[in-house]
């Protein structure tokens, strides 16, 4: 690429001291045929020609010109407005035309003869290689995937360590570095907004929050990302912040159940099972 774009630039160089030099010596010409004129007692008229540019313009537009207009003047007149009869420039039939020799050629590659794929053909054979490529990478365990639906949460202090990365670089700003709070609320604390188990967390952080501060980092992060950065929220709870925000929510019990309840659970179920049997 570089020596292409040294190549590109000497070309243009070239070209640059190409063009000055004609126009040297173009004038050295001119100052020759005035001091041949004078020598000569000829007094010097300089011929005018009309520039490329002119020649090009009068070619794609090919107008009447203005001493020429009674030609083509209609016997409309409208307040004193009168209409000229002039034809389309040709720049605009030969962009029409072509536009025309696409869509034909377009109707036939597409849909009589489909040579190509369609929009949504072509999107629908690009989700397929996608999953495809997700599929072999899973199989090799070259890349994590997980179930964002029903994630579960990670105690592998690898995962740790890159939660807590991608806490300090996204999230200490809302909720500071300890997880205490500030824009956002005191993540160490039993009270929750949005509910305090893993699903609830993972969801609050990948879909975020309308209305709030709190974006839905879905497309931002991955959904690995996300799994490690919510399983490090959850290391902050019970943890002491320096400076804690109050409660905000709802506070959040654990569902699970000691070994004493459930047995005496299993106690009560059996009684209300004895006395329908006694009734």
């Amino acid at each position: 690429m570089i020596v292409m774009g040294l190549v590109l630039l000497v070309a243009i160089l070239v070209l640059v001291v190409a063009i000055y030099m004609v126009m040297v010596i173009k004038s050295i010409l001119k100052r020759e045929e005035k001091i041949a004129a004078m020598e000569k007692g000829i007094k010097y008229i300089e011929e005018e020609k009309e520039s490329w540019w002119t020649r090009i313009n009068n070619k794609l537009n090919r107008s009447v010109p203005v001493e020429e207009e009674s030609e083509v003047l209609l016997d409309h007149d409208y307040d004193g407005i009168k209409e000229l009869d002039n034809h389309l420039p040709p720049w605009w039939k030969a962009l029409f035309y072509f536009t025309v020799i696409v869509s034909v050629i377009y109707l036939f590659v597409y849909h009589v003869i489909p040579i190509f794929p369609l929009q949504e053909e072509e999107y629908a054979m690009e989700l397929e290689k996608a999953e495809e490529l997700q599929a072999s990478l899973a199989a090799s365990g070259s890349v994590e995937t997980i179930d964002i639906n029903n994630p579960e949460p990670s105690d592998d202090p690898t995962d740790i360590s890159s939660g807590q990365s991608v806490f300090n670089i996204n999230c200490l700003s809302c909720h500071a570095a300890d997880g205490g709070g500030g824009i956002g609320p005191n993540l160490t604390d039993n009270y929750w907004l949005h509910g305090g188990d893993f699903q609830s967390i993972f969801d609050t952080v990948h879909e975020g929050v309308s209305g709030t501060s709190m974006i839905a980092w879905k497309n931002v992060l991955t959904p690995v990302q996300i799994r490690d950065v919510s399983s490090y929220i959850q290391t902050l709870v019970g943890t002491t912040p320096a400076n804690p925000k109050a409660p905000e929510g709802e506070l959040y019990e654990p569902s699970e159940m000691s070994v004493d309840q459930v047995e005496a659970s299993a106690d009560t179920v059996a009684t209300e099972t004895d006395s329908l049997q006694t009734n």
